[in-house]
C-alpha cells in the first residue's frame, strides 16, 4: 500500500471525527436558538455560552489530526509536482 493510500484512509477517518464534532455543536446551537426565550427567562444564557464555547473547543481539538494530515498531504503533493512545474520557485 502506498503512502498516499494510507494518508487518504487516515484523513477520511480524521475528517469524519471532526465533522461529527461540528455537527454536535451545531445541534446544540440550533436547539438553543429555537428556545432562546426560555433560555433567557431561566437565566441560562451564561451557562449556554460556556457550553457552546466548550463544544467549539472540542471541535477545534478534534480537527487537529485532520489539519496535520492535510499539511502532510499538501507538502507531499508539492514535492511530487515541483519537478514538472516551471512557475514554482525554489
Amino acid at each position: 500500500m502506498g503512502i498516499g493510500a494510507a494518508l487518504s484512509g487516515s484523513s477520511n477517518v480524521a475528517q469524519r471525527l471532526w465533522i461529527e464534532k461540528v455537527q454536535a455543536r451545531l445541534r446544540v446551537t440550533t436547539a438553543l436558538l429555537d428556545d432562546i426565550k426560555a433560555v433567557q427567562m431561566q437565566g441560562l444564557s451564561q451557562k449556554m455560552k460556556f457550553l457552546i464555547a466548550d463544544l467549539r473547543h472540542q471541535e477545534i481539538k478534534g480537527s487537529e489530526k485532520f489539519r496535520k494530515l492535510l499539511t502532510v498531504i499538501a507538502s507531499l503533493c508539492e514535492s511530487c509536482w515541483k519537478p514538472y512545474r516551471t512557475d514554482w520557485k525554489d
